[in-house]
């Protein structure tokens, strides 16, 4: 008797990264033909199946469509490889789903007979891994924990705010999966949206099948926001789709909108390293090398990332003739000295007294780099080379010897190390130093809503300089030998985290020199905070944007694991911030931001009232919005975007003509607002439509730019002038004004 045909249908967008090896498993677990549907790709995903295709053992179909119609589409492909490619049996799956059997081959699971059953059901299992793992390595390297005994999915909601109010005991890809179903070809008239069950004509009998699918439904952060972007913007549009279909695409897109970033649904559906380890020590969740090790064996190899390249050991330096140094440095001066304070506890050497001439030198030297103040941008090419660069090594040096009256281990913290280290390394190399780095990371969240809080910090420049000085320490310490702690750690449980500084930097201090733990305890107590930031509240913060949110993922990552190699990420997001610092330069400049030198320490005035802080919120909030406003209108991000901008910045006749005669427009109002009009010696519509409007200026009393951003974000997003898109579209839809309010300073 022959055996049953097998056909295999997969709906596809944008999976360039794991389709090949998709189609190359099932062909190679007894599936006869592959028919896949290309739902508008644009990653490559064709080109990665043209092999297939040419070789006969795939049937590729386009569906350019943005409707997600999944059920139609699965149901069209379903009834081809019954009706034109004889299918007995179809799996109906998904891109990143692999489906297997104990034996080794599909087939032999499948019924034999009349009588089989219509539809087999197959279990599903999610892949995954700390979600700072991720783009670390080829994904199926790194997705290979599965829950054991998963708990099952919460009910789904029945309205739109039991959706919002749903809260979450694990990650949400640790919950039990809803089967799949395998279909038997003869009698199918449909397939269920997900492939959870099917119509057939007569009686639709179900059997429990030894298959299993492994699902891997994370592979990168940014793939995990263009599904939530694209199904959940889908089911939005389809206004007729019920609430329950795909609702946890609605619910992340929500909370993507509502916080201007992907990152409270990322932490929402993966779990971090610390998070995974707890679960798989409590038997919650095991690790599953078997895929991996297949896939491994099939000839379509595993996708690289970009740029990767195994982890170097930094090689360490022994401490020299004259003693060594231990240089505790990160984004904020308190968590710095916490962990100095520890390190000194537990017998390295303290000062003779604070250190403040070697403080007021770092200060100095960032000021003569071109950094003082609030100044992001990184030091100057070459400058470490420079003969002042030598002539401030001999003057800290001589500093360090007045402050310390042992070298043995002698304890330097503080933030203005972090940009400065290629100084210290240069004095250990001529002193005969041994030098030895400890960087201290703190929740951004809490760091820079304190400094706000202190000083009137904007909480967008604060989380910039949070980025800069973490990046600078990671930077500049590479090659040294060093510790990231992390301050949620070292609050959590200092014993542990006085071993891995002791045992990773080689710290032997004698047992009469350390302080007695319940000292320390006494230390650790005073340095809790009564309503700490957790790493959640970080990264669902919308005053953080995601680069500095994806800096404290990575420098997390770092921590737990400092053998994985995360130099290419890091770079990149420096890079981010070097651009970033050029786009928002003129804006800080303008308001006086580079200039003030920030004190980053200290306690709120106690007189001061909720209604200031409420005032202060507000100013924040519309600081936050102009500057998003300059970054979309002055520098669009899109190559070839620049001087298309520029064009339509610069004002048609038409647009002048809009704008001048608009009931809205007051030009007498504009030019005493704003008196710089008059110097430029410009019609006050045009210099509106040239500078005005992209710089966040209002047109008129009755008119605020950048309340109708906030109103109405799509304006902002699609890179239209607030004023422009008012008079064209906003007024005949019904869109609000509102009265003009100062621009942030």
């Amino acid at each position: 008797m022959s055996r049953p045909r097998l056909i295999l249908t997969i709906l596809v967008r944008d999976e360039a990264d794991i389709i090949a090896q998709n189609v190359a498993w099932h062909l190679s677990q007894g599936v006869d033909h592959v028919i896949v549907t290309d739902n508008g790709s644009s990653d490559g995903t064709s080109d990665a199946l043209r092999p297939f295709l040419q070789g006969g053992a795939l049937t590729l179909l386009h569906e350019p469509s943005d409707a997600y119609l999944q059920d139609a589409w699965t149901t069209r492909m379903a009834l081809m490889a019954r009706d034109e490619l004889g299918a007995d049996w179809i799996i109906c799956s998904d891109a990143d789903e692999f489906w297997r059997a104990p034996s080794g081959n599909l087939k032999d699971a499948l019924p034999e007979g009349e009588d089989a059953p219509a539809m087999l059901t197959c279990h599903r299992h999610n892949m995954i891994c700390p979600r700072d793992a991720l783009e670390t390595g080829p994904w199926a390297d790194r997705l290979v924990y599965r829950a054991v005994d998963p708990p099952a999915m919460v009910a789904p909601p029945q309205t739109m705010e039991e959706l919002h109010a749903i809260r979450f005991e694990h990650p949400y890809f640790q919950y039990r999966l809803p089967p799949k179903m395998l279909f038997r070809a003869r009698g199918l008239t449909s397939i269920a949206r997900g492939a959870h069950g099917g119509g057939y004509a007569g009686e639709a009998t179900k059997a429990d099948s030894a298959v299993e699918i492994l699902h891997y439904p994370i592979r990168s952060r940014r793939a995990f926001e263009a599904s939530v972007r694209q199904i959940g913007g889908a089911m939005r549009r389809n206004a007729g789709t019920a609430l329950q279909t795909s609702w946890k695409y609605r619910r992340w897109l929500a909370m993507t909108e509502a916080s201007g970033s992907i990152w409270p649904a990322f932490a929402e559906a993966l779990p971090d390293r610390q998070r995974l380890a707890r679960d798989v020590e409590a038997g919650r969740l095991v690790r599953d090398l078997s895929m991996s090790e297949a896939l491994a064996q099939l000839d379509v190899p595993a996708p690289m990332v970009e740029g990767e390249a195994p982890a170097v050991p930094a090689q360490r330096v022994e401490p020299g003739h004259m003693g060594s140094l231990l240089l505790v440095t990160g984004p904020d001066a308190g968590v710095d000295a916490a962990l100095a304070e520890l390190l000194i506890a537990r017998g390295a050497t303290p000062p003779l007294a604070p250190p403040r001439r070697l403080k007021s030198l770092g200060e100095a030297i960032l000021v003569e780099m071109g950094r003082g103040g609030r100044d992001l941008r990184a030091a100057p090419k070459g400058w470490f080379d420079r003969p002042i660069a030598r002539q401030y090594q001999q003057t800290l040096f001589e500093a360090l010897v007045e402050s310390f009256a042992d070298l043995n281990d002698a304890v330097v913290h503080g933030p203005e190390l972090a940009a400065l280290l290629p100084l210290w390394e240069g004095i250990a190399r001529d002193w005969q130093l041994g030098l030895r780095t400890v960087l201290a990371i703190g929740n951004p969240s809490q760091e820079v809503r304190a400094w706000h809080r202190a000083t009137g910090l904007p909480l967008p420049i604060g989380a910039l300089i949070w980025a800069r000085r973490a990046l600078d320490a990671e930077r500049h310490s590479r090659g040294l030998p060093r510790v990231i702690v992390l301050h949620d750690d070292l609050l959590g449980d200092w014993r542990a985290c006085a071993g891995a500084l002791e045992g990773q930097l080689g710290l032997t201090a004698p047992a009469p020199h350390r302080a007695p733990d319940d000292q320390i305890e006494a230390l650790i107590s005073r340095l809790k905070a009564p309503s700490a930031a957790t790493v959640n509240d970080a990264l669902a913060d919308p005053a953080l944007p995601d680069f500095v949110k994806e800096v404290f993922e990575t420098l997390r990552a770092l921590a737990a694991s400092p053998e994985t190699d995360h130099s290419t990420t890091l770079d990149r997001l420096g890079a981010t911030l070097d651009q970033a610092c050029a786009l928002l330069g003129p804006a800080l400049a303008s308001s006086g931001e580079v200039e003030a030198e920030p004190a980053l320490q200290g306690q709120p005035d106690a007189t001061e009232t909720s209604q200031a802080l409420e005032a202060s919120q507000t100013q924040n909030a519309r600081l936050t919005l102009l500057l998003r406003c300059r970054a979309r209108l002055v520098a669009p991000s899109r190559p070839g975007l620049r001087q298309r901008a520029r064009d339509r910045l610069s004002g048609s006749d038409a647009d002048v003509r809009a704008v001048r005669e608009a009931p809205e427009f007051d030009a007498e109002w504009y030019r005493s607002t704003y008196p710089d009009v008059s110097a430029h010696g410009i019609d006050p519509a045009q210099h509106f439509l040239r500078f005005g409007a992209r710089e966040g200026r209002n047109p008129g009393p009755g008119f605020d730019t950048l309340r109708y951003y906030e109103a109405n974000p799509d304006v902002l997003e699609c890179g239209a002038l607030a004023f422009l898109h008012y008079i064209r579209h906003g007024r005949e839809e019904g869109r609000a004004i509102f009265p003009a309010e100062p621009l942030p300073v």
